[in-house]
């Protein structure tokens, strides 16, 4: 029975394999899962196309989880603007959110830091038992002022929710290991721009 085939080098294959009782016993133990599988999909005729069908089906529902998402990102962008605040003129948009990833605070904050001038946008949620920070700050503020999210993320929302981050000088995100640090980064964000 064939375990494993390689390449080695050019044009050479390496074949491992296994024999006799060693062979029995691997054979046993892929039947064994070949039937838990087919268990878990409930006794399917074709186990392939079970596994197929699964697929397509986790696709579709992650495409529909996916719009769902941008749906509640339009309206959680309104219940933000609602809550910004002017810190000397320049509009300030912080809360911790509930979203499905990284990624999802990322765009909702690059989202609201494009569609205002003279914004800082600082966007925190808890993942996995991790805090995510991402910081926006609209093209014509960062251009006109010495504002820089890098070294706002590396300066104060790093040491707070004991992470690591980087980015852009309009865009920047962190994780860390201190969820309970993610209010004392906005309120160190906030004294940054007082």
């Amino acid at each position: 029975m064939i375990v494993t085939e390689s390449g080695i080098a050019a044009g050479v294959r390496r074949i491992e394999s296994i024999c006799g009782q060693a062979a029995d016993i691997k054979n046993a133990e892929i039947q064994a899962l070949l039937k838990k599988v087919q268990v878990a999909l409930k006794n399917p005729h074709d186990i392939v196309k079970a596994i197929e069908q699964q697929l397509d089906e986790t696709a579709v529902l992650k495409k529909l989880l996916e719009q769902t998402e941008f749906k509640l990102l339009a309206f959680l962008q309104k219940d933000l603007l609602v809550k910004a605040e002017q810190i000397k003129g320049i509009n300030f948009i912080s809360d911790i959110i509930d979203v499905s990833s990284p990624e999802m605070l990322k765009k909702l904050c690059n989202d609201l830091r494009n569609g205002f001038s003279k914004t800082v946008v600082m966007l925190g949620t808890i993942n996995a038992g991790k805090p995510h920070v991402a910081i926006g700050i609209s093209d014509n503020l960062s251009a006109d002022n010495s504002l820089d999210a890098i070294s706002l993320i590396k300066s104060h929302v790093a040491t707070a929710i004991k992470g690591g981050g980087g980015g852009q000088r309009v865009l920047a995100t962190a994780g860390g290991q201190n969820p309970d640090g993610l209010q004392l980064a906005i309120q160190a964000v906030r004294k940054v721009l007082s």
